[in-house]
């Protein structure tokens, strides 16, 4: 469970009416290394790799160095490379590419669990054999997994709704540790968030939804690679959200409210509820408190972000439950800052 202790509350109603979509794959061949990648036209009128990025050049590596998971969840790339690790013709999506394509396919809520593959999650992924010796020997197996941890729960498939295929590769974190392979995966986004972090994207095993974060550009994430011709969205869902809709040039607000705060607070959960779910899995047990302070502009950026306290004992956790925070966006408002300071417990 994760939850938030504030000094105000907004339920948020929103209805969002999906219908089908029937995908259109196809492949392509990378002719500098002559692989062949399934290819897909997604809702939102792009044609998507259907499976990660394996193009072996400089500072990309296999998931534990293994090449076996190359072939299977293609490489990782820190983020300076995976820009220009794509062939010619298309490009690693940006921060708006991926918006446009979970909220066409349902939003960032629920859009996980229909880009995930059917199978490859969990006890099908690389935590299968550790798994399976952890259960004979009731200790820890190489990278840090504990007896009985992931091993009972097959929750974690998808439905592949599109034939996107996400399988969950892991990634490689500033310590140069190979982590959350076979039951998390992450992917780059073209877009900065300042001079060390970019913008990225997080399936987990046990989440449906695709959370949007920002981590150091050393870290070795997943590429998907988007063809560079858009095509004619072919978006067959709408999502309405029940309230007030104002012009931003018209009736801008002249400041901003607590509950409006609030409302996109509260839509922000499931990032940090995916965060919290991969370190407890890491330490089963993990709990604490995190208070953050950071400043709403008048454009809607949060800037100044700081962890003011911390019971965790979880530096990194911190630092990427700031780093998540420092991407909400609020809408704009005719002036003030707002520096609002909220804490937030963490526990099973």
């Amino acid at each position: 469970m994760i939850s938030g202790r504030f000094c105000f509350f907004m339920v948020i109603a929103i209805m969002a009416l999906t219908f089908g979509y029937a995908s259109d794959s196809e492949k392509f061949t990378d002719r500098r290394d002559g692989k062949t990648y399934k290819t897909v036209k997604m809702p939102d009128g792009k044609v998507w790799f259907a499976e990660n990025l394996n193009y072996q050049t400089g500072n990309s590596w296999c998931y534990e160095n293994e090449n076996p998971n190359c072939m299977k969840y293609g490489r990782l790339y820190d983020w300076a490379t995976s820009q220009k690790a794509c062939p010619e013709g298309w490009h690693l999506p940006s921060d708006d590419e991926w918006n446009e394509l979970t909220d066409c396919i349902g939003g960032s809520g629920s859009s996980g669990k229909k880009l995930k593959a059917k199978s490859g999650w969990i006890k099908e992924g690389i935590q299968a054999v550790k798994c399976a010796n952890n259960r004979n020997s009731g200790s820890a197996g190489s990278g840090g997994i504990r007896s009985g941890e992931l091993c009972d729960d097959e929750g974690g498939n998808g439905t592949d709704d599109y034939g996107f295929s996400a399988l969950p590769g892991g990634w490689l974190n500033a310590n140069e540790k190979f982590i959350n392979g076979g039951h998390a995966g992450f992917w780059w986004s073209s877009s900065e968030k300042d001079a060390k972090n970019a913008l990225q994207r997080l399936i987990d095993f046990r989440l449906d939804g695709v959370s949007r974060s920002s981590d150091p550009k050393t870290y070795g994430g997943s590429v998907r690679c988007v063809n560079d011709v858009a095509q004619k969205k072919t978006c067959k869902q709408d999502t309405v959200k029940l309230g007030i809709i104002e012009s931003a040039m018209i009736l801008r607000k002249p400041t901003r409210d607590k509950q409006e705060i609030m409302k996109v607070v509260n839509a922000q959960m499931h990032g940090l509820r995916a965060i919290y779910t991969r370190y407890l899995k890491l330490y089963p047990g993990f709990s604490g408190k995190v208070v953050v302070k950071f400043t709403i502009l008048p454009s809607g950026e949060a800037v100044n972000t700081q962890i003011v306290s911390s019971t965790t004992d979880q530096p990194d956790f911190d630092e990427e439950i700031k780093n998540n925070v420092e991407t909400w966006k609020w809408e704009a408002v005719g002036s003030g800052n707002v520096t609002p300071t909220i804490p937030f417990s963490f526990m099973e």
